[in-house]
Parts: structure tokens; sequence; C-alpha cells
């Protein structure tokens, strides 16, 4: 009798632990987990907190990844804010205003609050990062190493929905 209830308990336990294992959430990929953490660390720092946007988590991957390749920008500053205003208009979403926050840090391991820090000490940065009329945000880093020396760019996007 004792050998059946072992065996009884074993199984059990057993499917106990799969049922977990299947309730477990996916793990989010890096970007999505690169935008929630900076998106949180910008709301921590500012009022009223802007939601996050999947749409806008892609776009600034895309344009962290491109300023780590090198990305100039027209100006010389690494923006492109047309390349933002391009995949905005394409997705349909109704916007009123855009904006972009980059930066750069040789720190390892990179940290949203990190970037967020570099964007609040910039008297450029903060003021757009900051202002009330943006309620949707996105953002995401990626990092190259150029030589012996290796860099993380950052891009937060911020926009005003219709």
């Amino acid at each position: 009798m004792r050998t059946v209830r072992r065996y009884a308990f074993f199984g059990f336990a057993v499917l106990v632990l799969l049922m977990l294992a299947f309730q477990t959430p996916v793990k989010a990929n890096h970007v999505e987990t690169r935008c929630e953490l900076l998106v949180n660390a910008l709301n921590a720092q500012r009022s009223p907190n802007v939601r996050l946007q999947a749409l806008l988590c892609r776009i600034a991957h895309a344009r962290a990844t491109q300023n780590a390749a090198g990305y100039k920008g027209p100006n010389g500053d690494g923006h492109n804010i047309a390349y933002v205003v391009r995949k905005l208009n394409e997705s349909g979403i109704c916007w009123r205003n855009v904006g972009e926050a980059i930066a750069w840090s040789t720190r390892t391991p990179p940290s949203a609050t990190h970037f967020i820090a570099i964007w609040k000490a910039s008297p450029n940065h903060w003021p757009m990062l900051s202002a009330s009329r943006y309620d949707r945000a996105g953002g995401s880093w990626h990092a190259a190493t150029v030589g012996d020396l290796r860099r993380t760019y950052a891009v937060m996007v911020v926009l005003n929905t219709c």
C-alpha cells in the first residue's frame, strides 16, 4: 500500500510541476525588456506618466542599432527624426508631436536609470522627455565595439497621440 501511495504522490508532484511550467509567462525579448525598463525609469522621474507603446519600442531599437553602426544623421548628431516620422506614418497611428532623445555610454553593463540620468542632466533632452504633452514612449539600447571601446547607444522616442 505504501508503494502505491509513493507512486501516486510522485505522479501528482510531476503533474503539478508540469502545470506550473506551462503557466510560467514567456520571458519578453530584449527589446521589450529594455523598453519597459527605460519607460519605467522615465516615469519614475516625470509626471504625468507616459504609457509604453510597442511601436515606439521597435522604432527606438532600430534607431539605437543605427547609431551603434555609426549613423551620424543629417546634422552629425546621430538624430534621425525623419526615420521616426516615416515609421509613425507607415503605422497609421494618429499623432501630433514626436521627440527623439539619444545618448551613448561606455558603462558596462548599461542600465535604464543611467541613460535617464544622462538625459535628465541635458538641458536639451530633459525638457522634451518630461514635457506633459507626451503621453506615449518607447526606448531601447544597442551596444557596439569600435576598436577597444565598447559603447552602448540608447534612444527614447516620446509621442503625443491624437
